[in-house]
């Protein structure tokens, strides 16, 4: 997860749908990219489920590529001020599959089965349960499917420069609105 470490972010869902996994299996490793307020409240809790030892909280990361790169599954927990999340981008023009919570706009990002996964925000089973699904089918079509249909979602609709096209289309249209009709 790569987020503020602010009450709106949910790192506590995370950390217990991280508590969830761990005690099925030891495979799973879950780096926390960014600080905030939270950072020393956040580690306490992860220490008290019992997953300080597969919980790695990176602080702030300037370049975050490097964690990108080695990330199997990204995820999002807002359950507020969340529009259109730069990590799920990055991640999505990396072809990392997505579990997110239904907050905001992460469920124009992900579509749900199809590049990734949509949780009811705060459900920290569901996103565990999601989260497995993926890790579970690790190397297999559904991975793969789920990573080709994340390029294709950044690359048709949510890169940067498509994504300005669709903003100054917007704003065009509103100033036309605006002119008075001869």
């Amino acid at each position: 997860i790569c987020a503020r470490l602010e009450p709106c972010k949910d790192h506590k869902c995370f950390l217990r749908a991280a508590a969830l996994l761990s005690a099925d299996s030891n495979k799973y490793k879950f780096l926390i990219m960014g600080s905030g307020s939270l950072e020393k409240e956040l580690k306490e809790y992860a220490k008290s489920l019992g997953v300080d030892n597969s919980v790695i909280f990176l602080g702030f990361v300037e370049d975050t590529s490097p964690y990108m790169n080695i990330t199997d599954i990204n995820v999002n927990c807002s359950v507020g001020t969340e529009t259109s999340s730069l990590a799920l981008s990055e991640g999505m023009s990396l072809g990392i599959p997505a579990v997110v919570s239904n907050y905001g706009g992460n469920p124009y990002m992900v579509r749900n089965g199809e590049n990734g996964y949509i949780y009811q925000a705060g459900s920290h089973s569901e996103l565990a349960r999601h989260i497995k699904k993926i890790a579970d089918s690790k190397d297999i079509f559904l991975y793969n499917e789920l990573s080709r249909a994340a390029k294709r979602r950044y690359r048709e609709e949510l890169n940067a420069r498509l994504m300005t096209k669709k903003t100054e289309a917007f704003y065009k249209l509103l100033y036309e609105a605006k002119q008075p009709r001869r």
